[in-house]
């Protein structure tokens, strides 16, 4: 059971995020880009969508608990906040959806025509923020893998959009594929995590791979807790927005995997039927929603004893504070 200890430990780091956020990583990407007409899609999204800045929280909390400077993670924090910034912006569109939590979407604002232009636009001044680095005393080697690993975010979160896209209500897939999905989409959090291990690896050997095993692991738990709460906690608001356009979520495959030849014929007549609320009762008859809870808590484990190998006292409490607030907590019916 949680602790009211356990409550306030994650309520203070997300607390921490939040000013990490507002205070150093947002005023370095205004630093950089420009607040007009052509950036304010993209800008509205950084500025009214609330969600946990865990992306850049953590990583400037883990460089900092190393000694390393700032000037070398606030341009990682920052570019990798804009660029999950404007990849919300084109989900939105690509998923159809007229909101973003209790905003409307970019597209629905601005129209998507700006929204589209805009998210492209500002994806150049992420690369001048990142070349900010190059004003640092960061090995060449060093820069060069962290250059690759911003290039592989792009291009997985964009494979992430077309695996949704192309799926076309089709029903041929397993519980594996929805993780690799699952990994493409959340690049922006492991990869980042990754790099700023890289920086710190003169006071730790090996912290890099630790931390994206770590993260990876962790990324893994939030999705199946996100596609739990998207048929529970906000169905109102999300609609079954993945169900409705036939896209792959692991509960689903969870389902899949429970279901004779019969009964995959008639889930997939409701499936591209768009049928949501007919798939979800069956969700619940067969338990998938307790099934998956029961592997969202192995991957946190798993993250958990990952920990284990962290030299670092203080970031691995940072990091099982993380994993505490990665737990489902409870998902009443929408």
């Amino acid at each position: 059971m949680e602790s009211s200890s356990d409550n306030s430990r994650t309520r203070e780091l997300y607390k921490k995020f939040d000013e990490i956020f507002e205070y150093q990583v947002k005023p370095y990407i205004e630093k950089i880009m420009p607040r007009d007409k052509f950036s304010a899609p993209v800008y509205y999204i950084l500025d009214n969508f609330v969600m946990r800045r865990f992306r850049s929280g953590l990583p400037v909390l883990i460089a900092k608990s190393y000694g390393i400077g700032m000037e070398k993670v606030l341009p990682l924090a920052a570019a990798n906040e804009l660029m999950f910034a404007i990849a919300l912006v084109q989900d939105d569109f690509f998923d159809n959806s007229s909101v973003r939590g209790e905003i409307e979407s970019a597209h629905i604002k601005f129209g998507v025509r700006a929204a589209m232009a805009s998210s492209d636009y500002c994806y150049t001044y992420a690369i001048k923020i990142l070349r900010e680095l190059e004003k640092t005393n960061i090995d060449k080697s060093i820069l060069n893998k962290i250059y690759d690993s911003f290039t592989e975010i792009q291009e997985r979160v964009f494979a992430s959009f077309l695996m949704e896209i192309l799926n076309e209500a089709n029903l041929e897939f397993t519980a594996n594929d929805v993780l690799e999905l699952h990994k493409a989409k959340t690049v922006h959090g492991t990869n980042l995590t990754y790099c700023v291990g890289l920086l710190c690896e003169e006071k730790e050997a090996g912290l890099a791979d630790k931390l994206l095993n770590y993260s990876t692991n962790i990324a893994i738990a939030g999705q199946i807790k996100n596609d739990i709460y998207d048929i529970t906690r906000y169905s109102k608001t999300r609609g079954f927005v993945d169900l409705i356009n036939g896209y792959q979520t692991y509960l689903l495959a969870k389902l899949i995997d429970s279901l004779n030849e019969k009964e995959l014929g008639e889930l997939g007549i409701l499936f591209k039927q768009g049928k949501a609320g007919e798939i979800v009762k069956i969700m619940a008859e067969k338990n998938i929603i307790e099934k998956s809870i029961s592997d969202q808590k192995e991957y946190i484990q798993k993250a958990r004893d990952i920990l284990k190998k962290i030299e670092n006292p203080e970031v691995s409490l940072i990091l099982n504070t993380w994993a505490d607030g990665s737990e489902v907590r409870e998902y009443p019916s929408g």
